[in-house]
C-alpha cells in the first residue's frame, strides 16, 4: 500500500479543500459519485503528466463549481514526503534484510508507474549511486509481466517442454536467474495483551524465512477455569495490535481447564509453497492435536 493510489489521494485531499474554501462545498465518493469518477481521472492523468512535465493544472467541477490547481513538482514533492519517508525506510529495512551492503547493489530496477515521479528518483539518487537506477530500459509498468514470463519459460525448460508453433519447435533461452521465495509478512496468533483486555499478535513464522518454513511457540491458558481457546491466525508484526493485523482464519478449540501459570499447548505453523498455512495445536496435558488449515494467499 504505497504506490500510485496513495498520490492520486494526496491530491484529492488538495481538491476536497479547495472545493470546501471556495465553494463551502464537502465532496466525497458517496455525495458527488460521478463527479468525483471525473475527478480522479483528471487527478490520474495531470499525475501522469508531472512525470515528464514541471507543473499541470488540474480543472475540477462539481455542481457546477469549478476549482482549478496548479500543482508544480515542488509542491508535489512537499505533499509527498510522508510517501517518501516510508519508501526510505522500507528500502533500508529491505536492505538490511538481505544482509548486504548498500554499495554492493550495482542495479536498481524501478517497479510500478510511480516510480517515474521525480520525487521517488531523486530519493534513490540519494541511496543509491545515480549510475545503478535503471530507467528507460525496461517498461516499469510491464517489469513484474516479464518477470513472471522469465519465470514461466524457465520452468518449461526445466520441466523438458517445448513450446511449438506453425513454424515449428523452438527451445526458451532463459536467464540464468536465481530467486528464493520468503515470507513477505509475519504470521502468527493473537494472544491476550498487557494491560487486559487488549490483544496482540504473538509471531511464530516470521518474514523473510525461506518459504517453505516452519516454527512453533509454546502458550498457556488465560485462567485456570478457561475451556474454550480461539487459535485467531494474523498476518502482523510482534506485539502489534489486533486491530491492525490481517485475520486470514481463525477457529475455536474446546480443551480442558490447565494451570495458566504453565505452558500447556504447543502451537506450530508451517507454509508451504502453495500458500497454505497448516497449524497443530498440540495439548501438552492430553497430548492430543488439533489440526487448522487456512488459504493464506486466498485470504491475504
Amino acid at each position: 500500500q504505497l504506490g500510485g493510489k496513495d498520490v492520486d489521494d494526496l491530491m484529492l485531499e488538495l481538491v476536497r479543500d479547495r472545493f470546501s474554501s471556495e465553494h463551502n462545498l464537502e465532496i466525497s465518493q458517496e455525495s458527488h459519485p460521478a463527479d468525483w469518477f471525473n475527478i480522479t481521472e483528471e487527478i490520474t492523468r495531470q499525475k501522469h503528466m508531472l512525470a515528464s512535465r514541471k507543473e499541470v493544472k488540474i480543472i475540477a467541477r462539481v455542481d457546477g463549481k469549478q476549482v482549478q490547481i496548479l500543482v508544480t513538482r515542488a509542491l508535489l514533492k512537499i505533499m509527498m514526503q510522508p510517501l517518501i519517508d516510508r519508501i526510505e525506510s522500507v528500502t533500508l529495512e529491505c536492505i538490511e534484510n538481505a544482509k548486504v551492503d548498500i554499495g554492493d547493489i550495482q542495479h536498481v530496477l524501478l517497479v510500478g508507474g510511480s516510480s517515474r515521479l521525480m520525487p521517488f528518483q531523486d530519493l534513490l539518487k540519494i541511496l543509491f549511486d545515480e549510475n545503478s537506477l535503471i530507467t528507460g530500459q525496461i517498461s516499469p509498468d510491464m517489469a513484474v509481466a516479464e518477470g513472471a514470463a522469465i519465470q514461466a519459460a524457465r520452468r518449461v525448460v526445466e520441466s523438458g517442454d517445448t513450446l511449438v508453433d506453425q513454424d515449428g519447435i523452438y527451445a526458451i533461452p532463459t536467464p540464468n536467474i536465481e530467486h528464493t521465495d520468503v515470507m513477505a509478512h509475519s504470521l502468527g496468533i493473537s494472544v491476550n495483551g498487557i494491560p487486559e483486555p487488549y490483544s496482540i499478535c504473538s509471531v511464530i513464522l516470521e518474514r523473510n524465512m525461506t518459504i517453505p518454513c516452519q516454527s512453533s511457540r509454546l502458550y498457556s491458558s488465560r485462567t485456570k477455569i478457561q475451556n474454550e481457546f480461539l487459535i485467531q491466525v494474523l498476518q502482523g508484526e510482534e506485539g502489534q495490535s489486533v486491530k491492525d493485523c490481517l485475520i486470514v482464519g481463525e477457529e475455536t478449540l474446546e480443551l480442558p481447564p490447565r494451570d495458566p501459570f504453565k505452558n500447556s499447548l504447543d502451537i506450530s505453523m508451517e507454509y508451504d509453497l502453495s500458500g497454505m498455512v497448516h497449524i497443530i495445536v498440540r495439548d501438552l496435558i492430553t497430548d492430543k492435536t488439533h489440526d487448522i488449515t487456512v488459504n493464506f494467499s486466498a485470504a491475504a
